[in-house]
């Protein structure tokens, strides 16, 4: 009895206050206040050193951070197993041993976590300056037209992205000089048609004042001989059915092509229904396999992405720049497939 005494006078309050609010026999408690007392004593020395440590800018003061906070959580794995096996013994035991474990584990997760912000800080620092360079980059990528997708600017040292700016900014320039020659060479082109629709028109008006020349030279001929007329309307007479003769094929001409275009026109409504229906179909089809799709597990979701990826039809690329573009998202496409693959089997 007298040794109980001295383990829970000795013992942490906490630990003796949740033996006693859980009602533990007092046989019991000693066991109990013994098991994790130790641990007490060792957050406590751990957390005299971590209170010290609060520079996250400080190498050796990141280390410490990383040894106290490694300490810390090894004296909450053992507080952890020793309360999973005092706990088997009984249910209202088991709530005592949770108390006791949580009230020191209160003690140290939060200063684990803080003493992880303080190991991290140069970490984290690293990655928020890595995406502020990528957020600029992207923005000037974009100003000069290009594609930030096509390149790692997070890992890109600064003369190569010096290099790749001046390209994508040169490759505008360019751009933009070839849209002012072609705006140029329009404007002279259509002036040139201007000048020559005025030429047509003054040979126009010239041929006409030739022609009605030529009529009242006719007309005059003609009131000159007019002795000569009769033998001229059996002539004219001939001309004239002739004339009908040819306004009759015309006619049958222009109506056989009235037929050819409504057979035409026939033909291609029929091809459009078809085309449309065939459309529908496919709309039908591939609805239906999306719908199949998004009930199907994630595996065959990411196989069937993948799949959507590699079938991609790349542009023809002329330029050697197009086509080194071309070539590296080709890469990226097949290393894209390749790892959703990857991660889909993982499933």
């Amino acid at each position: 009895m007298s040794e109980e005494m001295t383990v829970q006078e000795t013992a942490p309050a906490e630990l003796c206050a949740v033996v006693k609010r859980e009602g533990v026999a007092e046989q019991q408690q000693s066991v109990l206040i013994g098991s994790f007392a130790p641990y007490h004593a060792q957050i406590a020395a751990a957390r005299k050193t971590s209170e010290t440590i609060t520079d996250g800018g400080d190498p050796l003061q990141r280390k410490m951070a990383r040894e106290c906070r490694l300490e810390l959580r090894r004296v909450r794995c053992a507080i952890e197993n020793t309360r999973k096996d005092a706990k088997a013994d009984a249910l209202r035991y088991g709530k005592a041993v949770d108390g006791m474990a949580n009230v020191l584990k209160f003690l140290c997760e939060p200063e684990e976590e803080r003493l992880e912000e303080i190991e991290q800080a140069e970490l984290r620092k690293e990655h928020a300056r890595i995406a502020a360079l990528v957020e600029s980059r992207t923005a000037a990528l974009i100003e000069a037209d290009a594609n930030p997708a096509a390149y790692n600017l997070g890992a890109m040292d600064d003369a190569t992205w010096d290099t790749v700016l001046a390209g994508a900014v040169k490759a505008k320039q360019d751009r933009i000089e070839a849209e002012r020659k072609a705006e140029a060479d329009r404007i002279e082109r259509e002036r040139k048609e201007a000048e020559e629709r005025d030429r047509i028109k003054a040979e126009n008006e010239r041929l006409k004042a030739e022609a009605e020349k030529r009529e009242a030279e006719i007309k005059a001929e003609r009131e000159k001989e007019a002795a000569e007329r009769s033998k001229v309307e059996a002539a004219l007479k001939a001309e004239r059915e002739a004339a009908q003769r040819a306004a009759q094929d015309a006619a049958d001409e222009a109506a056989r092509v009235a037929k050819a275009a409504a057979d035409e026109r026939a033909k291609r409504e029929a091809a459009e229904a078809k085309a449309k229906a065939e459309k529908a179909a496919a709309e039908k089809a591939e609805h239906e396999r999306l719908a199949k799709l998004a009930a199907a597990p994630d595996k065959e979701k990411l196989l069937a992405l993948a799949g959507d990826i590699e079938r991609l039809q790349m542009p023809t690329l002329d330029t050697n720049e197009g086509k080194r573009v071309g070539n590296g998202i080709i890469i990226m496409r097949q290393k894209m497939v390749a790892w959703i693959k990857q991660e889909a089997g993982k499933l």
